[in-house]
């Protein structure tokens, strides 16, 4: 699990939480809604607010998930950096019989 990742699941689970407790909340004071001055359009907000937030960061989450499996597709298909080749060591000797025989 990425850094990133675990932050954005701390985004989600925020806006589910914040979804949840403002329906409760919601449920709580229905029964003396317009009364007093009592209103509750701003917990309705709050409740479309951490429903998107949710989905964004779960959204996210796929779409970063699905970027990360295209790049190592890729990775693999591309030609080995020169690092990653492994090669027998050469010894000077043999350096020196090349260049002979080039001569």
């Amino acid at each position: 699990m990425t850094n990133s990742s675990f932050v954005n699941g701390l985004i989600a689970g925020a806006g589910i939480v914040l979804a949840l407790m403002s329906f409760g909340f919601l449920k709580y004071i229905a029964p003396v809604e317009n009364q007093q001055g009592i209103s509750s359009t701003e917990i309705r907000v709050a409740i479309m607010l951490g429903g998107i937030v949710a989905a964004v960061a779960i959204g996210y989450e796929f779409y970063s998930k699905k970027e990360e499996k295209k790049q190592n597709e890729s990775k693999s298909n591309e030609p080995k950096d020169i690092n990653e080749i492994k090669t027998e060591p050469v010894t000077a000797d043999e350096i020196k019989i090349e260049s002979d025989k080039s001569k």
